[in-house]
């Protein structure tokens, strides 16, 4: 979970197994209330694969970019944006 005045620059990882299904907030990769912090993140180039729960979830965070991802074999939708928004 990446939050608040954090940045994150997540690129070329794998996320497998991951995330807790139904349970609010447990994400392979969560970008959470970030706000104008995201213009400076991104998640791009990584692999979800047999995700629990979801797996790119931006919840309050502006300006993210999520690009060249890949998923496959996960539970619920995959990119998910929380608050609806973004």
């Amino acid at each position: 979970r990446i939050e608040g005045a954090a940045v994150g620059r997540v690129a070329s990882v794998e996320f497998h197994r991951m995330g807790q299904t139904n349970r609010l907030g447990k994400y392979p990769l969560h970008f959470h209330l970030m706000g104008t912090n995201g213009f400076d993140s991104y998640a791009t180039d990584n692999s979800v694969h047999e995700s629990y729960y979801r797996c790119i979830v931006a919840h309050g965070t502006t300006g993210l970019t999520i690009s060249r991802n890949v998923a496959f074999d996960a539970i619920g939708m995959c990119i998910y944006m929380e608050s609806g928004i973004e």
